[in-house]
Formats: C-alpha cells, structure tokens, sequence
C-alpha cells in the first residue's frame, strides 16, 4: 500500500511539474508578444522583430501575432522575413484582406511579386470566413427556430415565400435534432458543392450544404444495420452577390416513397433480367451479431414473388418509429448481370430508373413493421414478408455456422 502511495505522489508532483512548467512557457510567450508590441509602438521595429521571433520559437499557432509580426519585419526592412510571417498567418485562418491591401506598415511589399500571391490567399480566406459564417448562423437559426431572422437573411423577397412550409420544415429539423438528441446540425453534415451559371450575362455562384437526418429506428444499431441509410436531407443553399454570400433557400427532402409507388411492381422488376444477385445480411441478438453475405440464383428468392401483403405505414408511425431491442435482421440484395451494371434509367421508359437493390430491416420483435428501400426512396411497410426474409436468413445462418 505506501508503495502505491508514494507512486500515486510521484506521479502527481511530475504532473504537477509539466502543467507549471507549459504554464510557464505560455507565460513567457505573452510576454514576448507584449515586449513586441511595445517596441512597436516605441518604433524600434528590429527589436519588436527579435521579440516575436523569440515568441514563435514557443508557440506558433496565432494568425494575429503572425500578422503583427509581419508588420514590424517589413518596418524594418526585413521584406522575406515579413512576406514568411504572412503566409503563416494566412494558413492560420487570417482573414482581413481589406486591412491588408491597406494597411501602410506592408506598403513596402507591394512592389514584390510575392504580393500577389499574398492578396490571392487572403481574399480566398475572407471569401470562406464569410461563407462559413453565413452557414454557421443559418445553422444556428435553424437550431433556435428562429424563421424570422431567416425569412430575413433570404435573398428573395420574404413575401413571396410560402411563410407556413418554410416555418414547418424548420420546426421538423429542430424537432428532429431534439428527439435524436444532436446538440448541432453541423454534426450530420454530409457535405457541400458548388457551381455557377449565366444568368442574363450575370455570372451566378451558388453553395450547397447537404445534412442527412436519418433517426434512431433501431437504436444505436442504426449504423450497423442499414447499407444505404436514406431518410430527410436538408440542404442550405446559398448565392453570392455583389462579392457576399446571400441565404438562397432551406430545402427539405423527404426520400420516402410517392403516394403512387408501387413496390409490388418493382420487387417484381427487380427479379427479372438478371442472372444472380449477391445479398448481405446482418443478424443480432441478445448475445451476439453476425454478418454474411454471397452470391445466389433467382430461385434462391422465390419468397419474394405474389402478395406479401404490403401495406405503408403513414407519416407519424414512421417518424416516432424506434426500436431499441437487440434482435434485428437486416438483409440487402444486389442485382447481377452484364444488364444492370449501372443503374442508368430504361431506355424505353427513361422516367423510370432500373432498380438494383433492394433493403429489408426489421426487428423480430416488431416482425410486421419493415423498413423497405430500392436504393432510391424507402418507406415503412407492415408485411408478412419479414417471416420469408428470416427463413433465408437462417439458411445462410446455418451454412456458415
């Protein structure tokens, strides 16, 4: 025991030596930053250059000390020092480029080739620091269901905006962060893109954030047991004009299937014109998980031919949806065959695509309520094809036991 004592003590007094002495260094750093700065206000700008150079030797992580840091270099006429100090505080997220190109202490530096490049850089990061600003506040507004400030933020006119969708697909994106308990929208970011028309000889540039909400149906095994999770997509879509990023519009996307979908037909559709099919399946339950997967002919699917009975669940059923058991199935199939390569549209039929998957998950516990997707859309369906789906299931189970 007193050996385990003495080392608990050794242990905490060398702890409490780095933490004094990283306490020490960054206190030597301000000072260091602070003496600079003095010496600048004085005028002797070598010593302010000598001050920040002992600086960086500790810490080298703040674009502003940098940035100050080139002033006093080019003050004192030391131009490739100054031009380095820059480029280090704009790969640090320096963003000011109006002060920049007018500040005087850099005036000295403007006949220099590399001053092109330095104005280049620091307009592209003031470009995306107003980007990811404006983003940044969308995305807290959202959060906040604050559809004032956004009708406001929009680049049209508010009034032509139907004021009760736009209201309601705010709510439902904050009602969703809530019940999932996600503390931030940025956190289900899927990502962006970007791209620029010609509009009556005005060029248009235009940014797309894409977030994914796909809920906790099956608990924290949602991850595992989905292939190709669809749900709602929300898209921030913003447009630049005069030089400044403008709110464009907030889509919802719901990937749920149409009211006209007709799944019988695509099960259909998709167990012709193929030789085979691979599948992969994930099983769990209270002791354990398996995954398997292969290849098999069409008469392995059988099951999937005549009427299973599929009957869509409505909207409110499919939101509230969560099953938390450990017992779930999910099974994925992917068509084969030098046909279905690609998954172009019908050349004859070209507003209907080629089906080349089909997603089945369910619980054992719920066997009626399956969660069905073709790769495209999805929806909930109450079915008694879940109990086929388990037979080959356990089949599988059985071969690689």
């Amino acid at each position: 025991m007193r050996k385990i004592r003495k080392l608990s003590i050794i242990i905490f007094c060398l702890s409490f030596i780095t933490i004094s002495f990283a306490q020490d260094k960054l206190q030597s750093y301000y000072t260091l930053v602070n003496t600079a700065s003095k010496y600048y206000k004085e005028g002797d700008y070598k010593k302010s250059l000598q001050a920040y150079q002992s600086a960086f030797s500790i810490k080298r992580d703040n674009a502003s000390d940098f940035y100050n840091a080139a002033c006093s270099a080019s003050l004192a006429g030391k131009k490739s020092v100054a031009f380095n100090f820059l480029d280090t505080s704009l790969s640090l997220g320096w963003s000011n480029s109006d002060h920049l190109e007018k500040d005087q202490d850099l005036y000295n530096l403007h006949g220099s080739s590399q001053w092109k490049d330095i104005i280049v850089k620091a307009r592209q990061n003031s470009e995306n620091f107003s980007l990811k600003s404006v983003i940044s506040r969308v995305e807290s507004l959202i959060q906040s269901r604050n559809t004032k400030d956004l009708l406001g933020m929009l680049k049209i006119d508010s009034n032509l905006v139907d004021k009760i969708d736009f209201k309601n697909k705010i709510e439902f994106v904050e009602d969703f962060l809530g019940n999932n308990r996600i503390k931030r929208l940025d956190n289900l970011a899927k990502g962006s893109s970007n791209s620029s028309t010609l509009k009556d000889g005005t060029l248009i540039e235009r940014h797309q954030k894409i977030y994914n909400l796909i809920p906790n149906f099956f608990g924290k095994h949602t991850s595992q047991l989905f292939f190709n999770p669809l749900c709602f997509e929300v898209q921030i879509i913003l447009e630049k004009i005069n030089g400044k990023w403008k709110l464009y519009n907030i889509e919802l996307l719901d990937k749920r299937f149409k009211q006209e979908y007709n799944l019988e037909g695509d099960i259909g559709d998709f167990l012709n014109k193929t030789d085979s099919v691979s599948f992969r399946f994930f099983v769990g339950n209270d002791t354990r998980q398996i995954a398997g997967g292969g290849t098999i002919s069409l008469s392995n699917l059988e099951f999937l031919k005549g009427n299973h009975e599929l009957v869509r669940l409505n909207f409110e059923k499919i939101v509230n949806y969560e099953d938390n058991s450990n017992n779930y199935i999910s099974l994925v199939l992917i068509k084969n065959g030098p046909k279905n390569n690609l998954p172009f549209p019908d050349f004859f039929n070209q507003s209907k695509p080629v089906i080349n998957k089909l997603e089945f998950v369910f619980s054992r516990t719920n066997m009626k309520v399956c969660w069905i997707s073709n790769g495209i859309g999805y929806d909930f369906y109450e079915t008694n094809l879940t109990t086929e789906i388990e037979k080959f299931v356990k089949l599988e189970l059985s071969s690689i036991k």
